[in-house]
């Protein structure tokens, strides 16, 4: 199932969406992992970089799910991506598991596609060292993060995909609307997509807001899901807002 966390502090705020396999109890043990491993990353270890976190999350899942690998017949594991907002920088700081970052910036449409390397499995690199992607926030910016339940989505006159393509037009045409209806459209675009088709996995889309603004002094404000934090970045401030869309709160058969 898709499960994601968030984090915020007077110098930065953490994002993290990950996708996890299984279904039925295997998925939902391996979601109270994922989930329990990642808080303890980023509260209790306080890593902030998300390359480091997604390393350590690695390891971590490999160590609890494979400690007796000739045992176990099962080999689940999750895609993530990891996303640090650095208030002070203004930067945004991204790693990915297979999981990519979409960001519009300056009008144009950018991705960013992490590593081709999934997390937890039993054939995953243990040492694998997870690449850093920085994004320069100098202008408004809308940053998109989704599991792969979108894009794989079977729907239309010829039963396909939705696609990568249909996704990211859908955002270029639709980022500068307020967020409430981006979410509504995101939700109408899909599910009129699909059809009859039966939905083919959990879908979470996550949106951030950074837009550029000239508030003086900055103040700090969070709500859980939705926040609003100016902070100080180069004699300006950046406000961060967000929501989260989770197109479905139910497992499908297949995860």
């Amino acid at each position: 199932g898709d499960i994601f966390y968030t984090y915020s502090s007077p110098e930065g705020s953490v994002i993290a969406l990950m996708d996890c396999t299984g279904h039925g109890v295997p998925g939902a043990f391996l979601t109270m992992i994922v989930y329990a491993e990642i808080r303890k990353i980023i509260l209790d270890e306080q890593v902030r970089k998300p390359s480091e976190i997604l390393g350590r999350l690695n390891r971590a899942v490999k160590a609890v799910l494979h400690k007796n690998t000739a045992r176990t017949g099962a080999d689940d594991g999750l895609d993530a991506a990891v996303c640090y907002i650095d208030h002070a920088g203004s930067q945004v700081v991204y790693a990915g598991a297979r999981l990519p970052l979409f960001f519009v910036k300056n009008g144009m449409l950018h991705r960013k596609s992490g590593d081709k390397q999934s997390i937890g499995y039993r054939d995953s690199d243990e040492n694998h060292v997870f690449t850093d992607h920085v994004i320069d926030v100098v202008s408004a910016c809308d940053f998109y993060l989704k599991t792969d339940g979108f894009t794989d989505q079977m729907g239309g006159v010829k039963r396909l995909r939705f696609g990568t393509r249909r996704f990211t037009d859908m955002i270029v045409e639709n980022y500068d609307k307020p967020y409430s209806d981006q979410r509504k459209i995101y939700m109408k675009t899909l599910m009129d997509y699909q059809g009859t088709c039966p939905q083919m996995d959990d879908t979470t889309l996550i949106a951030v807001e950074i837009p550029w603004t000239s508030t003086d002094p900055p103040r700090w404000s969070a709500r859980r899901a939705s926040t609003a934090s100016p902070c100080r970045a180069k004699g300006a401030t950046i406000t961060c807002r967000s929501w989260l869309a989770s197109i479905s709160a139910t497992a499908p058969s297949r995860a």
